[in-house]
């Protein structure tokens, strides 16, 4: 048969038992150890082969998973504190919003605006929603309130995502040019929602600054909330995003009965192995990358050169 150029394969037993039966269950640790054998197989291949001095392989995962203890029903919990919630086959009204159904460690929020669904909610409307019994509600305090919730990020315009905590706040800046540029604030010298000011490392970019999105990687891959500037910056460029998005206490989850979740922005969730092999690769161990800057370095490796479409990424100095 042909040697194929190009072979993606997605293998998603870790992922099945990993929700299944928990991160640190014995057949996790078996299904990863069979992985292994099956790579050595394909390397040994590849010798037989004799292409394997001109193959390039990568091996990685698309999120990390934490194990959770329970499941919070975000949907009860705001019905149960006179909110009107809307199903997703029913007809919008302009008082009540609508909650994505996720099986990960974060949920949507969708909410009308003053003038309904054609208009984006404003902060002051988020503090004072309509509720059932005629009164308003504080929908972020209510939020926040929740044990079972760690952190709340709402869209406050094109150019600000506000993220809130129970003791803190902190306003992500987004400037949309040629390279997209983030900065944090923490706001009334109150506690830091992301732990930033605690990291002497980290402390003097609390401030506004702005950088790009592969230097904030750099400097926060180690932390408790790696790359979390850049990617709550970048969570509601897709307005299907919704206004808010709700962040689970790292032992909840939002729908679905698992015993491990992800899709938060803790350090277990956000960090996956990422190995590579080629003819141009340098032995060695590389601080960091983003998945995204997969693309980039494949084109190179293909010859493809740059591309006119803007992408996320970068290309991966391996050499």
């Amino acid at each position: 048969a042909e040697i194929p150029r190009f072979t993606l394969v997605g293998l998603v037993g870790t992922d099945w038992l990993t929700h299944t039966l928990g991160v640190w269950h014995p057949r996790v640790k078996a299904n990863l150890r069979q992985f292994d054998e099956f790579l050595k197989d394909f390397l040994a291949l590849l010798k037989q082969s004799g292409i394997m001095e001109k193959t390039y392989i990568v091996v990685t995962g698309d999120h990390g998973a934490h194990d959770i203890d329970g499941l919070f029903d975000l949907k009860r919990y705001l019905r149960s504190n006179g909110l009107r919630l809307i199903g997703r086959l029913r007809r919008r009204q302009p008082d009540a919003i609508y909650v994505g159904a996720r099986g990960v460690g974060s949920s949507i929020v969708s909410v009308p605006g003053e003038g309904g669904w054609d208009t984006d909610p404003t902060i002051e409307r988020l503090r004072r929603f309509p509720a059932t019994n005629g009164r308003g509600v504080d929908l972020i305090a209510l939020l926040l309130n929740a044990p079972e919730v760690m952190l709340v990020a709402v869209r406050e315009d094109a150019g600000h995502i506000r993220l809130f905590q129970r003791d803190g706040e902190a306003v992500i800046t987004v400037r949309n040019e040629t390279l997209p540029r983030y900065g944090y604030t923490v706001l009334n010298n109150g506690w830091d929602p992301l732990g930033f000011r605690d990291d002497p490392s980290l402390r003097s970019f609390t401030d506004g600054r702005l950088l790009n999105a592969w230097q904030w990687a750099r400097l926060t891959n180690s932390s408790d909330f790696p790359d979390a500037v850049v990617q709550l910056g970048q969570v509601f460029a897709d307005r299907r995003a919704g206004d808010l998005v709700v962040i689970s206490a790292p032992r909840w989850g939002f729908y679905h009965e698992k015993e491990a979740t992800h899709g938060s922005i803790i350090l277990v969730d956000l960090r996956v192995p990422l190995l590579i092999r080629g003819p141009t690769i340098r032995s060695g161990r590389y601080d960091w990358a983003r998945l995204v800057d997969l693309y980039p370095t494949m084109r190179h490796w293909f010859g493809l050169g740059e591309t006119d479409m803007p992408i996320d990424g970068r290309l991966l100095q391996l050499r």
